[in-house]
Formats: structure tokens, C-alpha cells, sequence
């Protein structure tokens, strides 16, 4: 099996990929911040399965049909998705974004339970009791988003007042 994996993404052009790609290992390469996200987190000895990294996506379970869906999350506040692989025995796997959204995430848990398999089951539970975490997530993202509407606003406000201010004050240079 081919260790390449191909993400379906037919807005972007094979130019805007490359770019793309480009610009994430310049990134990896060269960013002070993400060179110290990373050293910051692969701090503990490393293993084969990579479990122990709180950076590192492991399979997160597999359907009747032994596709592997992937659960990719940041840190804190960032939003997650969930991916499921094209069927194994295929040449090159395809990642397809099955869920980006809780009620994308429900949809799919039910769809798992339908699938009928233990292994489906077991996924479909995992997703079930993952949720409300996802959901506290969405609450400190939009308080966060709302903080910041709050911040530009009050500084748009100050702006406003303080260009207000300047011409309103006299200037003394001119006659009296």
C-alpha cells in the first residue's frame, strides 16, 4: 500500500497546492513558533505508535467496511475534523472530511451504528463521548470570537473619539 496520501481538494489548482505545500515545510523548516510548538511537544521519548505525542494523529477507529477514520484537533479553541480514508485495499488512500461540525459529527456516530459492525460500534461510541468536549470548544471559540468584535469596536470607538478631539481643539497657532 502506497504511503501517499491524496486529499480530494478541487477548488484548489495544482499551482495553489504547490504553494501551498510549499509554505507549510517553510513553516515546519523555518518558523521560530512552530519549531517551538513542536520541540515543546515531542519533549518526551519518542515510540513506534507515537500515542504519548500530543501532537501526533492516530487512527481513531475503522467501520464494517475497515476504512480508518482520523481525527485531526488542535489545541484549546481550534476546531477539529474528522477524516475517513478511502477503502484499503485501494492503490493510494483518499482522505475525505466526513465532519467538521457537531451535527456533522452525530450524523456520522449514527451512521456507524447503522453500519452494524463491532468496530463501527466502538468508533461511534468514541465519537458520541467525544462531543462534549468538541461542544466546550465551540463555547470558548465563540466567546473569543465575540472578545475580539468587543476589542475592535472599542478601538475603532477611541479612534473616532480621539480624531474628534484633535480637530475640535483650537489650534494656536492662528489669529486671535
Amino acid at each position: 500500500m502506497s504511503s501517499r496520501i491524496h486529499l480530494r481538494l478541487p477548488w484548489l489548482t495544482h499551482r495553489q497546492l504547490t504553494l501551498l505545500k510549499t509554505l507549510v515545510i517553510w513553516s515546519l523548516h523555518e518558523s521560530e513558533l512552530v519549531s517551538n510548538v513542536i520541540k515543546e511537544s515531542y519533549k518526551q521519548s519518542r515510540h513506534d505508535d507515537d500515542l504519548n505525542q500530543p501532537l501526533s494523529v492516530q487512527p481513531w477507529g475503522k467501520d464494517g467496511d475497515k476504512r480508518l477514520y482520523w481525527l485531526v484537533e488542535g489545541q484549546d479553541d481550534t476546531a477539529f475534523r474528522l477524516y475517513r480514508e478511502s477503502k484499503p485495499e485501494l492503490k493510494h488512500n483518499t482522505w475525505w472530511s466526513v465532519a467538521g461540525t457537531i451535527d456533522e459529527l452525530k450524523t456520522v456516530a449514527q451512521k456507524l451504528v447503522d453500519d452494524g459492525s463491532q468496530a463501527a460500534k466502538r468508533l461511534s461510541d468514541r465519537i458520541s463521548a467525544a462531543i462534549p468536549r468538541f461542544e466546550q470548544t465551540e463555547v470558548v471559540s465563540t466567546l473569543k470570537a465575540i472578545c475580539h468584535t468587543l476589542i475592535n469596536q472599542l478601538r475603532k470607538r477611541n479612534a473616532s473619539v480621539a480624531s474628534i478631539a484633535r480637530a475640535a481643539k483650537p489650534s494656536s497657532g492662528g489669529l486671535n
